[in-house]
């Protein structure tokens, strides 16, 4: 991940038991102090209408989210819906990363959470994409 951003994006995608592990390993080995434990909560997700562009607040999202602090580096995660050991987990692994414990494994599985979830759109496209509608100007 080239940014702290980008991996708050894969820790919310990826798979929880993959996360869950990873963290394990981690705890076995060094010791992490819970800041925030996981809490449930709600977020505002906006949206871009397609029309103009412009940004509105489509809803709100339910969301769990923890932050913990390793080798005193802080981590911090949020992700949608109720899963208090995924966000925990995902807290733990971005303080890992930040301080460079582990690094390429938790790079390994953040890539490769991504690279599913680029497969899965793609898929998704790939059976949507017939059902499209294509409309044909007519000139003046």
């Amino acid at each position: 991940m080239r940014t702290r951003e980008e991996r708050f994006e894969a820790l919310a995608i990826a798979d929880e038991p993959a996360l869950v592990a990873l963290a394990d390993q981690i705890l076995a080995a060094h010791s992490v102090t819970v800041l925030r434990p996981p809490v449930s909560g709600a977020c505002m997700m906006r949206a871009i209408e397609t029309a103009e562009g412009s940004v509105f607040n489509l809803g709100e999202v339910s969301i769990t989210e923890a932050e913990v602090e390793l080798e005193g580096e802080r981590g911090y995660c949020m992700v949608m819906g109720y899963a208090p050991q995924k966000a925990l987990a995902g807290a733990v692994l971005d303080a890992a990363a930040e301080a460079n414990l582990v690094f390429e494994d938790i790079e390994r599985l953040l890539r490769n959470s991504i690279e599913a979830e680029q497969r899965r759109r793609t898929a998704e496209w790939e059976a949507l994409a017939p059902t499209r509608v294509q409309f044909d100007e007519i000139p003046e």
